[in-house]
């Protein structure tokens, strides 16, 4: 729960590698901010097998819950979905 609290479900500084640096253009005249980011989960080679085993078990009930569905109301799965963001984009044809 630490994990999924502190580094999965949240960026948390406290948790991750950064540097942030500038670095100057134009002999000096601008300097140019920088931002380097690694929120990559740093295991042990028995947590990663306790988190995949985790995530097949997910994967599976996930996949066993939808066929269930699929076979008991199809209906519900015939969907498509645009994002709102989408209506703007196709108005200004870009």
């Amino acid at each position: 729960m630490h994990l999924r609290r502190k580094i999965i479900a949240h960026s948390d500084e406290e948790e991750m590698h950064y540097r942030t640096s500038t670095f100057p253009v134009f002999e000096g005249e601008i300097n140019i901010p920088h931002f380097q980011f690694n929120e990559g989960l740093h295991l042990e080679e028995n947590e990663l097998f306790k988190l995949e085993t985790l995530l097949r078990r997910l994967k599976d009930e996930i996949a066993s819950f939808f066929y269930k569905v699929s076979q008991n109301n199809p209906d519900t799965l015939h969907q498509y979905h645009e994002p709102k963001s989408w209506d703007a984009f196709k108005k200004n044809d870009v």
